[in-house]
């Protein structure tokens, strides 16, 4: 199963996975919020999403939604929309105490982030392709996708420790940085061409 297919797609995930957007903010904005402990559930929250449109290429659903542009426009909208929503709210959150997240709420935020962003979905029916050939079992599928979630939640939680550490002394500037990348990711989402 580990060949030389294999560990190009890894290298090509890994190189995906580090390159800044929705995911990381969200991470980061938790870390600003809750510390080390809300970016960690917001990092599983985006782990399980990912988990699910993975299975959802599996099942083929991934690929009716790509070809549907009245669809993926939706869900592009409604993605978008929700980014700026918790740009908005990170922006207007007052120092200390407003910032604490309700419990729970960062998991929730990395869960809906990443299923609302369907350029997941693209990224699993563009890069796993790429990397199999015809007869290839479906296990291989699933050690692809078991590697690309182990990879994320690694790289998800090492970021969110080093923003958490950051978080008490830049907490304020951290704060409306994080807020200003989710306005601007989820306005780029929404108005990005698929």
């Amino acid at each position: 199963m580990i060949d030389g297919r294999f560990l190009a797609f890894v290298g090509v995930a890994a190189l995906l996975i580090v390159i800044p957007g929705p995911d990381m903010a969200l991470v980061a904005a938790s870390a600003v919020a809750g510390g080390r402990r809300a970016a960690f559930a917001a990092a599983r929250g985006i782990g399980v999403g990912i988990a699910v449109w993975g299975a959802a290429v599996g099942l083929g659903v991934a690929a009716v939604m790509q070809a549907s542009p009245v669809l993926f426009t939706a869900l592009r909208l409604v993605g978008g929309a929700y980014l700026v929503h918790l740009g908005v709210r990170q922006l207007r959150a007052r120092q200390g105490a407003a910032l604490r997240p309700r419990a729970g709420s960062p998991f929730v935020q990395g869960l809906v982030g990443n299923l609302l962003n369907p350029k997941a979905a693209v990224i699993f029916l563009t890069i796993v392709p790429q990397f199999l050939r015809a007869g290839d079992p479906a296990t291989r599928i699933l050690a692809m996708t078991g590697a690309f979630e182990v990879m994320i939640l690694l790289w998800l939680h090492l970021f969110g420790i080093g923003i958490a550490r950051l978080g008490g002394v830049l907490a304020r500037r951290l704060r409306v940085a994080t807020g200003v990348v989710l306005i601007a990711l989820g306005v780029r989402l929404a108005v990005a061409r698929a």
